[in-house]
């Protein structure tokens, strides 16, 4: 509830409206669309009030396909930061530990955007 309500600024209503949402995992579903969704944001390339609870309910499919594939040109390096905030894992003291695996596209524009926090 804490990332729904602090980081996403989603208030109860919405919670209870879209109580599905509670069912996907924060760390491998939500958190890397909702960074996704920021990036693009930050772009100009989508508008700021996307309804995110209906991007968080779309098939990985159709999410890549509007989200990912259709924006891969104006930010090379979306679908890494993508995969890579995906790939969060707890550590033993319960705090969130990102897994950086080493990357090939050392030009990406986004490869840095997974070290940063974008909440």
């Amino acid at each position: 509830m804490d990332f729904f309500v602090n980081t996403m600024k989603l208030d109860a209503k919405t919670i209870i409206g879209y109580a599905k949402l509670l069912l996907f995992s924060v760390d491998k579903r939500i958190s890397p669309r909702y960074k996704v969704l920021k990036v693009l944001e930050s772009m100009k390339l989508i508008e700021e009030d996307k309804k995110i609870v209906w991007v968080i309910n779309l098939s990985e499919k159709k999410f890549f396909e509007e989200y990912i594939t259709k924006h891969r040109d104006k930010v090379p390096g979306l679908l890494d930061m993508y995969q890579r905030a995906g790939k969060q894992r707890k550590t033993t003291k319960g705090k969130n530990e990102k897994f950086e695996p080493k990357s090939n596209d050392s030009s990406s524009v986004l490869s840095q955007c997974c070290i940063v926090d974008l909440s």
